[in-house]
C-alpha cells in the first residue's frame, strides 16, 4: 500500500478475490445494523461455503455449501431458501468483489486505522476509500472503505448503500484467514 494510491475496483477486485482464494477459508465477523453475525467460511475456485451463527433481528444458525443451504432457529437443521441465498450474499466475500467491481475509483489513504479482530489482534490497517459514490442496479453504494495488513491481507470493509430510499451501514472483519476449517452440510 502506498499512500494516495488510486486503484480501479476492478483491479482491487481481481486482488481481492485472489487473496481470499489463496487463503482459502477464514473467520468473519459482520454486522448489517440490525443482526451480527460470526462467520466460519471455505473459499475457493469451486467451492463458497459459509456456517453463521447470527445473532439481533435473525437468530439461529445458517449453513450454505455451494447453493445448498440450511437453517436451525431452535428446532433443527430446516432446508432453507430464503435466508440462505441472502446471507451467502451479504457474509461471502463474492458480495464485497461485486461492490469494487464496478469502474470507481479507490484511494489509500494517508493515515492507518487501528482494528482489533475478534481474535483479540490489533492490526493498523490501509484504509482504501471509495472516491465517489455510484449506483449498482437498484443500489447505490453511497461510500465504502477497504482495510488492508501492511501485507495486504485483508482486513474488513465497512460501507453505506441504500436500496430503494432506505440507507444501511454493514461492516465485515476478516481473521483467522487460512484456518482449518471444514463445512458439510448438517446431519
Amino acid at each position: 500500500m502506498v499512500e494516495d494510491r488510486q486503484y480501479t475496483g476492478s483491479e482491487l477486485s481481481t486482488c481481492l478475490a485472489a487473496l481470499f482464494q489463496a487463503w482459502g477459508s477464514g473467520r468473519e465477523y459482520m454486522d448489517d445494523g440490525t443482526t451480527t453475525g460470526d462467520v466460519e467460511f471455505v473459499y475457493t475456485e469451486d467451492v463458497r461455503s459459509f456456517d453463521v451463527v447470527l445473532h439481533g433481528d435473525a437468530t439461529g444458525r445458517l449453513r450454505v455449501v455451494g447453493e445448498d443451504s440450511w437453517f436451525d432457529g431452535g428446532a433443527g437443521w430446516q432446508p432453507d431458501e430464503v435466508m440462505g441465498p441472502l446471507y451467502a450474499v451479504l457474509s461471502s466475500p463474492e458480495a464485497l468483489f461485486e461492490v469494487v467491481a464496478p469502474d470507481s475509483t479507490w484511494t489509500v489513504q494517508g493515515e492507518r486505522e487501528l482494528l482489533t479482530l475478534p481474535s483479540g489482534d490489533d492490526v493498523e490497517a490501509w484504509a482504501v476509500v471509495l472516491d465517489e459514490g455510484y449506483d449498482l442496479g437498484d443500489v447505490s453504494v453511497e461510500e465504502w472503505t477497504l482495510w488492508f495488513a501492511d501485507d495486504v491481507t485483508p482486513v474488513g470493509n465497512s460501507g453505506t448503500s441504500s436500496v430503494w430510499g432506505t440507507s444501511a451501514t454493514s461492516t465485515q472483519i476478516f481473521y483467522d484467514l487460512g484456518a482449518d476449517i471444514v463445512i458439510e452440510p448438517p446431519a
